[in-house]
């Protein structure tokens, strides 16, 4: 497992304010805010991990990458002229998601939320750069257990075995319900092919705050989702 801990990120408490609607006039609030983003900038460390891995068999309802099998139709069609992906994960990181709203207000507690999410979106974006420039890849498709209905959360235990010692590695640990703790963390598999293709693109969700990319109901169709 390659790790990558000097994600860098960078916070200002004005585009933070911006990001999330909150008027100026309101100095209480930008005074929470400020002071609460400072914290979490203090202490913020995320991190990433990810393994080269090898697709080994495809059948009709599952695929197995170096000899685990994830029971997935949709990722067994996605993967079928694929041999090589990037297994990962990528975390806010276990030092941020100890910050916590000390009052209990809801809103500030949502505010922190919302700065862990754009940590693991930055250690997300890092690794996958990072991907794309070491082995030369071009651009890199992204699937997650989870993201689309077709591969449910359940598939994270196949990914964290695959992956390996998580825990160790980056802090990143899955509970029995398939929750990875930290909550504000990611893992998926990246791989090259003829067209981009993400979660995002399979999935009719609306509305959804983190959507990526347009619902391709073409590409949705060609690869079975939604199929019985």
């Amino acid at each position: 497992m390659h790790i990558i801990d000097d994600i860098p990120f960078h916070f200002e408490t004005d585009n933070f304010l911006r990001k999330m609607r909150v008027n100026r006039d309101d100095t209480q609030m930008v005074a929470d805010i400020d002071r609460i983003v400072e914290e979490v900038r203090a202490v913020a460390k995320p991190r990433a991990a990810y393994r080269e891995a090898f697709v080994e068999n495809c059948d009709t309802d599952s695929v197995t990458i170096d000899g685990v099998t994830f029971p997935s139709r949709v990722l067994s069609r996605v993967l079928e002229n694929t041999e090589r992906v990037f297994a990962y994960v990528a975390t806010c990181g276990v030092e941020a998601d100890a910050v916590r709203v000390t009052n209990g207000d809801p809103l500030l507690e949502y505010f922190v939320d919302m700065l862990k999410e754009m940590l693991v979106e930055c250690a997300y974006e890092f690794l996958r750069n990072k991907l794309e420039m070491s082995y030369q890849s071009g651009e890199l498709s992204n699937l997650s257990p989870g993201s689309i209905d077709a591969w449910p959360v359940s598939g994270q235990r196949e990914m964290f075995t695959l992956l390996g010692d998580t825990h160790s590695a980056v802090g990143v640990q899955l509970n029995d319900s398939c929750l990875m703790i930290p909550v504000k963390s990611v893992s998926g598999l990246c791989f090259s092919a003829e067209k981009n293709i993400e979660s995002c693109k399979l999935c009719s969700r609306t509305p959804c705050r983190g959507r990526r990319a347009a619902y391709d109901k073409e590409m949705a169709a060609e690869f079975g989702v939604g199929e019985s």
